[in-house]
């Protein structure tokens, strides 16, 4: 049959499980002789013109590789690419790869080549890299002897992210972690990860992997991606390479990249810890200022200590290499091995310090990573109330040390009936001059002093200090804004939730305003007036490089926020203007919608939630997409892309304008209506105009609906006892009852049937609004605070009828 002819021509660069058909083997005819193959020739595919013909070295075809997948299975009939730095592989080709590698092994019943696992019988769960490059990178490349990349790929693809890993990880752990990378960061399918497996030429290595390290594949790859992701393997062997600890040393110190962090959990879900705010970290605290921080630390508590400890015991003149001289020649290139140590284990040290803890090993696990800290090359570190709340805990219950504790342990434990304050000057004391980005969440004010101290180096570029009391005339704003003086050096400043008030901004005024090179400015929560929303404008005036700017949480009123509609101008990059939770009126929000119509639609979400519109202020709004035609997105005066006045008093004219502005501008457009006081009239009119775009998506519109079988439910019950309460008011006159009694039913009657009215319209507006549109929109007069006020009452009236009817009930 085909299939054993396919087995018998396997050369030994394809390991196949044959086992189960020993009888089936026993009556195979000997191999015939290399030079009189068994099996005719397969057809050749049709070589690319990109790509020469290139000869087998003498391969034999009873010794070619089996089943050769051809070209067309990946899309793609390949290309040559000559810099091997340019061959990084897109999310969506590396999952269709697999899924190629799965059903051959699945076909083949693959046993594994991987050094130490001997024969075992592969699955998909069990592939891994070594065992996919010989069972199947080789045989598909064999032919034109290139790197898979060139097989699948149209042209160059530069890389985005650069992966370190270890070849011995599930393939499938492996894509997941990469999988759960892309979905963080608010990548997509095609975004491009080197990967030296994919990239390389597996026959041709040696012309590949140079002597020289800055000539290598993996150094020119790594300098030219944004970023490294650490694939670590539940066993942690990839702190125990040294081709590993020579990429790290490249990302964390001499190159300076982003460095993420991922593994996988029992049951193959993946987590990690990334550089700084991640993009699924931003969006998920669109609404508050304490949501990206808090979201960030969410996502990362599932990250298992075993690995975080495993990074504790990072030391790379342990690591090992397959090849001597390469482990000789990237320990001559790595000129401080302590600080890359230290480096490796501040990087995750902070980010499970409770489960550390945990392990018992006390305050010499907290000052080892404090002592890590300090002689580290850590450019990013980010403290929350989690981290420093151990820390001190830690300390103000340790008498003592055990021995070969470090000094830095004894020195904390000294200090440690000091409380709050002497643990907050450990950690201040252990920061090390190299930060560039510092970010602490709801920690005390004697923490304020890391700031101040950062800033004070002036390396310091993105500051958070998020949550923590700031105000006061000698407060920690006015600190932190001496510290920074007139540098100017701040791209990013976050300082909300301080409530600083109006001394705070008064500090922070001059050296706002020399920082020309700013691009995200938050001061939610910070208790600023108009007054010090004039302050806050006349700072950013000259920031011509600003992207973000999100003034959420204060006291700013019209006057407030037309100061700030005038600072916006020549702000040709601002992507986000949040002035959500404020007191700003109609005249504000005319104000800052001419601003924002002037930026000729660069501004991708404008957010006005919780504020004091109504429809003459939304009708200034929809001016913003004057002009705008539809299909565009975001330009030609556009308009944002995002507008969000949840929260407010917009009727129906002002809702209906609204909507059908933003409507007209185009697809890819969201429009947040929620908690105003719209009914049917403004989402029937959408539906009739713009119900093409509602069903594809392109529009959306979101406003909230009372669960309809509730309400349903409800309104039933309502009108069953209203005619209830009728018939005993019919029957009591009739039985000749006195006026009194008559009346109370009468009025009981009255009563339910004005509760059972009123929510009976609002149910036939949100029945119609499902039949009409389909589900693509939903609208209704009442949401948030004010649907839970309305609903008490109708509740209270509707128990007052009941027991009226039930006490005047006749005999």
């Amino acid at each position: 049959p085909p299939e054993l002819k396919a087995r018998r021509s396997t050369a030994a660069g394809s390991n196949i499980c044959m086992g189960t058909n020993v009888a089936v083997s026993a009556r195979r005819p000997a191999r015939p002789p290399p030079a009189q193959p068994a099996m005719p020739p397969r057809p050749k595919v049709a070589p690319n013109p990109n790509i020469p013909a290139l000869p087998l070295g003498g391969t034999s075809a009873s010794a070619a590789p089996s089943a050769k997948v051809p070209l067309s299975v990946f899309g793609s009939r390949g290309c040559s690419i000559p810099r091997t730095e340019e061959r990084a592989i897109t999310l969506n080709q590396l999952k269709i790869v697999f899924a190629k590698a799965c059903d051959r092994c699945s076909r083949e019943r693959w046993c594994s080549t991987a050094p130490g696992r001997g024969a075992e019988r592969l699955t998909r769960d069990t592939i891994n890299l070594y065992d996919l490059v010989t069972l199947f990178l080789r045989p598909v490349t064999q032919e034109r002897q290139v790197s898979l990349v060139e097989l699948i790929a149209d042209g160059p693809q530069p890389p985005d992210w650069f992966v370190s890993h270890w070849w011995g990880e599930p393939v499938k752990d492996f894509i997941a972690c990469l999988e759960q990378h892309a979905k963080d960061r608010g990548l997509g399918g095609r975004t491009r990860y080197w990967v030296c497996a994919y990239a390389n030429n597996q026959w041709k290595l040696g012309e590949e992997i140079s002597s020289t390290l800055t000539e290598t594949t993996f150094y020119k790859a790594l300098t030219r991606a944004q970023g490294t992701v650490v694939v670590a393997d539940r066993g942690g062997v990839v702190y125990t390479r040294v081709w590993c600890g020579y990429e790290q040393w490249l990302s964390l110190i001499e190159a300076g990249r982003l460095y993420d962090v991922y593994t996988t959990l029992e049951g193959g879900r993946a987590v990690g810890v990334t550089d700084g705010i991640a993009s699924v970290d931003a969006e998920g605290g669109a609404d508050t200022y304490r949501g990206a921080p808090s979201a960030k630390l969410r996502r990362e508590s599932a990250f298992p200590v075993a690995v975080v400890s495993n990074a504790q015991g990072f030391d790379v003149a342990q690591a090992q290499a397959s090849d001597e001289g390469d482990r000789l020649r990237i320990m001559a290139a790595i000129t401080d091995k302590a600080a890359l140590n230290a480096t490796v284990a501040a990087s995750l040290g902070a980010v499970h310090f409770s489960k550390l803890v945990g392990l018992r090993r006390g305050a010499g696990e907290a000052a080892g990573y404090l002592a890590a800290l300090r002689a580290s090359k850590l450019r990013g570190l980010a403290i929350s109330a989690d981290v420093w709340a151990h820390l001190a805990d830690v300390y103000a219950g340790s008498a003592s040390v055990g021995e070969g504790v470090s000094a830095v342990a004894s020195a904390l434990a000294r200090v440690a009936v000091g409380g709050t304050r002497a643990v907050s000057a450990a950690l201040i004391d252990a920061l090390p001059p190299t930060l560039t980005q510092l970010e602490l969440t709801a920690v005390p004010k004697s923490l304020v002093g890391a700031g101040v101290k950062a800033l004070a180096t002036g390396a310091i570029v993105h500051l958070t200090v998020a949550r923590v009391p700031l105000g006061g005339r000698r407060g920690g704003a006015v600190k932190l804004a001496t510290a920074l003086g007139s540098r100017g050096s701040l791209q990013h400043l976050d300082l909300s939730g301080g409530r600083m008030g109006r001394h705070g901004m008064a500090a922070w005024a001059r050296p706002l305003a020399a920082c020309v090179a700013m691009r995200a400015l938050s001061l939610q929560g910070s208790g600023l007036d108009d007054s010090g929303a004039a302050q806050v404008a006349a700072a950013i005036a000259p920031m011509a490089l600003l992207e973000v700017l999100k003034v959420d949480g204060n006291s700013l009123r019209d006057a407030g926020a037309s100061a700030l509609a005038a600072s916006l101008a020549g702000k040709a990059r601002l992507r986000v203007l949040r002035l959500n939770n404020n007191c700003i009126r109609d005249a504000g929000a005319a104000a800052l919608a001419t601003a924002v119509g002037q930026l000729q639609g660069a501004l991708q979400e404008f957010g006005l939630n919780s504020n004091l519109l109504t429809s003459q202020g939304a009708r200034a709004l929809a001016g913003m997409y004057a002009g705008s035609g539809v299909g565009a997105l975001g330009g030609g005066g556009g308009g944002p892309a995002v507008l969000r006045v949840k929260g407010n008093l917009i009727g129906d004219e002002g809702g209906e304008a609204l909507a059908r502005a933003v409507a007209g501008a185009g697809g890819g457009r969201t429009l947040d209506l929620r908690s105003n006081w719209l009914g049917a009239k403004t989402a029937l009119s959408l539906r009739l105009t713009h119900g093409q775009e509602l069903r594809a998506g392109l529009l959306k519109i979101e406003h909230q609906l009372w669960t309809q079988a509730q309400l349903a439910f409800a309104v039933g019950a309502m009108w069953i006892l209203t005619l209830w309460a009728m018939g005993t008011a019919i029957a009591g006159a009739a039985s000749g009852e006195s006026g009194g009694y008559v009346g109370l039913r009468v009025a009981a009657f009255l009563v339910t049937a004005a509760v059972c009215a009123i929510i009976s319209g609002y149910v036939a507006d949100g029945l119609l609004l499902r039949l009409l549109g389909n589900g693509a929109v939903t609208f209704h007069a009442l949401s948030g605070w004010r649907e839970y006020a309305f609903g008490t009452v109708m509740l209270v009236l509707f128990a007052v009828s009941v027991g009226l009817n039930l006490a005047i009930a006749p005999e």
